[in-house]
């Protein structure tokens, strides 16, 4: 009867690890999104506290407004501008089409009068445009790799704005139930702590 019981708790441990296990593996791509929620929803807690207040104490209303104002304030500028780009995305890629054929174009004549630098400049640019050729060829080259490194880059600013979306619709979770999760924090603190329980979680 003893082997049996044992054999019942070693199974039942063993089950609860894989369940552990298997959660752990399932929530890992979302770890630094919890995280990222867990401290944004923690630093504005204050402001989600009178927000409550002032919307007569109904919680999820107050949650949806502060993540709506968050989604906002962070968002909306990288939104904006990515909107902006992709506006101007055809004049920019006209506008490298037509330095590629016609080449660089002459310096006005008033920055040749340009005290102490003037003269420098038409120098400078008159080497550059006496190697037009070589140099749009070297830019022809690397509009390949640039376009990859471009590429990349949007994809990548794309998966972080992404996570710090759901960082901050998770907040939403963490201002509804983070009352909850803390009376429940402090209860299990105190069956370890004691009466320090209070004075640890302060």
């Amino acid at each position: 009867m003893k082997s049996d019981q044992l054999i019942e708790r070693l199974a039942a441990v063993f089950a609860l690890i894989i369940l552990v296990g298997g959660s752990l593996l399932v929530l890992a791509p979302f770890t630094t999104a919890l995280l990222w929620g867990a401290i944004l929803s923690y630093s504005s807690w204050g402001l989600y506290r009178r927000l409550t207040t002032a919307v007569g104490g109904r919680r999820k209303l107050a949650a949806t407004l502060i993540v709506l104002i968050i989604l906002i304030v962070v968002l909306g500028p990288f939104v904006y501008a990515g909107f902006a780009f992709g506006a101007h995305v055809h004049d920019i890629v006209a506008l490298v089409q037509r330095l590629f054929e016609a080449g660089l174009p002459d310096l006005p004549p008033w920055v040749g009068r340009i005290p102490l630098v003037g003269s420098n400049i038409e120098t400078f640019w008159a080497n550059v445009t006496s190697s037009n050729s070589e140099l749009i060829a070297q830019m022809r080259a690397l509009a390949a790799p640039a376009g990859k490194w471009i590429l990349a880059a949007a994809i990548a600013v794309t998966h972080g704005l992404g996570l710090l979306a759901l960082s901050i619709v998770l907040a939403f979770f963490f201002y509804t139930g983070g009352e909850g999760a803390a009376a429940w924090l402090k209860a299990g603190m105190r069956r370890i702590a004691g009466e320090r329980a209070d004075y640890l979680l302060a």
